[in-house]
């Protein structure tokens, strides 16, 4: 993890990094962070985490919010036969205790997106 950080906050660093965003995972923390160490124009300091797609030398993956079923974007990166692409890149994703991110999700749809009064983005409820 430490080689990975380095990457990310050394300056002279040329290797690209890619942050596959899990939600609910401490992923848009960890992007306001990386947006607070690079110097960015105030166009892309005030874009929502989930819309931000690169980040200094760093590709962020993020899930399809687009659909109900919210795939991520890239499954191929997890597969070297069929996508060589990643190869010469450092990988890196935080990761929670199943439970707890569980618990969040289901927080997070039922009463920031208003699960409980039934609306239809809120994959939870209306799967």
């Amino acid at each position: 993890m430490l080689k990975i950080l380095k990457t990310l906050f050394n300056k002279e660093e040329t290797k690209e990094c890619v942050f596959i965003h899990i939600p609910k995972c401490g992923g848009s923390s960890f992007i306001g962070l990386l947006k607070d160490s690079v110097k960015l124009n105030k166009e892309k300091t005030n874009t929502a985490t989930h819309l931000i797609r690169k980040v200094g030398n760093t590709t962020i993956e993020h899930v399809d919010f687009s659909t109900i079923y919210r795939k991520f974007r890239k499954p191929q990166i997890f597969n070297n036969a069929i996508n060589t692409n990643y190869l010469d890149k450092e990988l890196f994703m935080l990761v929670r205790n199943p439970i707890d991110r569980l618990y969040s999700e289901f927080n997070f749809q039922y009463h920031i997106l208003n699960g409980k009064n039934g609306n239809p983005n809120d994959a939870i409820i209306s799967s």
